[in-house]
């Protein structure tokens, strides 16, 4: 009978283990670090959604440097099914938009996916005019997923792919 009187009272301790204050205890921790998980994820969707803003107001600014900061110094694209690198980037950037009369960019529909709380990925369609020296307007849509990475405290853009559709040519000038 002893045997069976110990598996008995090992059974009721480990219930007991299992189900007792010290299993509410390591529920409510749980619960705490699920709330600030949520709370982060929030946090780092909300940053990236700012961040997205401040990439349209860099473009809209025809400065390359402001375009320049939002991007990784290891940054990588596929642009319309090309590669592109780091450095063709930054030639793509610097050559293209001080020759700009205006760039009216709009990004619609972001999701934000994120993946720890340096890491994001964001979706969206782009919506572009932008008007040459002369005049010339050309409207282009897409869609573009990016994945951020938080480092010295700013949000950069590491990877990207990017497809361009004309939504028409229109020469104003």
């Amino acid at each position: 009978m002893r045997p069976v009187l110990l598996l008995l009272v090992v059974a009721v301790v480990a219930a007991l283990a299992c189900h007792g204050p010290h299993a509410a205890h390591a529920d409510a921790v749980q619960a705490r670090r699920t709330a600030r998980t949520d709370v982060s994820r929030r946090l780092v969707e909300a940053e990236e959604r700012v961040t997205l803003r401040a990439v349209e107001a860099a473009e809209r600014s025809l400065d390359p440097d402001a375009v320049l900061a939002f991007i990784a110094p290891d940054f990588v694209m596929v642009q319309d099914g090309r590669h592109v690198d780091y450095d063709a980037t930054v030639e793509q950037i610097r050559s293209t938009l001080p020759t700009l009369r205006a760039f009216e960019p709009h990004f619609d529909e972001i999701l934000v996916f994120v993946l720890d709380a340096d890491t994001a990925l964001t979706t969206l369609i782009f919506r572009d005019e932008v008007t040459d020296a002369d005049g010339n307007t050309l409207r282009m849509w897409g869609p573009s997923t990016m994945l951020w990475l938080r480092r010295d405290g700013r949000w950069q853009i590491a990877f990207a792919d990017s497809d361009h559709y004309p939504v028409d040519d229109v020469t104003d000038g």
